[in-house]
């Protein structure tokens, strides 16, 4: 009976102090993620049919686009919920006039259509909601540079130029594996391409306010959509007892 009553004391001992602790994780230091992205033009970059090839000197005649993203985002502070980001982006748009087309999907466009490449480094603050947890919210600001070029065949065409732009954007993001080293994101950002940089002049982008050119400011701006994977490192496990 001794041997019994102890057995069972010794497993309820067991039992609560196993209770007694539960593991969680610190925020990660650094986030690497790969995401791929759907771009829809706005402002005076969007311009469908006749307007991009009559009314060329109205928009740019942009419409859908898709690309990719690499980037980084470094944590600040103990908790990790102030965030330094930067990254490199690839953007390709391509528009024409045939109907029933398919967002982002325009890989053969027929005559006449327009061609648009866009590279942008990027660097800006973020703040990440919950940072510690499964479930994260961001916010974030940046500032970019972009360089934008014409497609071989496009309706439009001019020399390569650069351009200082901005963003804003939110995402969300959630953890995949017991650890918190692997993740998914969503996101949504708007990016006004052009801010700085604007030149007007034959074989350029022309986007600047002044006559012949364009007698207006032109804006190049996008709302893009975005799902990646996140890579979360230095993360590192932490046991909290129970009260």
């Amino acid at each position: 009976m001794k041997k019994l009553f102890f057995a069972i004391i010794a497993i309820g001992v067991v039992l609560v102090f196993s209770d007694c602790y539960s593991q969680i994780y610190t925020p990660p230091k650094i986030v690497f993620g790969l995401s791929l992205n759907g771009y829809f033009a706005t402002n005076d970059a969007y311009g469908t049919g006749a307007a991009f090839t009559y009314n060329n000197d109205r928009t740019f005649g942009m419409m859908w686009g898709r690309g990719a993203s690499l980037y980084a985002k470094f944590g600040l502070g103990e908790r990790k919920r102030h965030r330094i980001v930067t990254s490199l982006e690839y953007n390709h748009l391509t528009n024409d006039n045939r109907t029933n087309k398919i967002p982002f999907f325009v890989f053969g466009p027929s005559n006449p259509y327009t061609i648009y490449d866009i590279y942008t480094l990027g660097a800006g603050y973020e703040f990440c909601f919950n940072a510690r947890c499964e479930r994260k919210q961001t916010v974030g600001i940046g500032f970019t540079g972009n360089i934008i070029a014409t497609g071989a065949g496009s309706s439009t065409s001019f020399d390569h130029a650069l351009r200082l732009g901005i963003y804003v954007n939110a995402g969300y993001e959630f953890v995949l594996d017991k650890k918190n080293k692997y993740g998914l994101s969503f996101g949504i950002k708007y990016h006004l391409t052009n801010i700085l940089g604007t030149q007007n002049g034959q074989s350029k982008l022309s986007d600047k306010m002044g006559y012949p050119y364009s007698d207006f400011y032109r804006r190049i701006g996008f709302i893009s959509v975005s799902v990646g994977i996140n890579l979360y490192t230095g993360v590192e496990p932490i046991a909290i007892k129970r009260k």
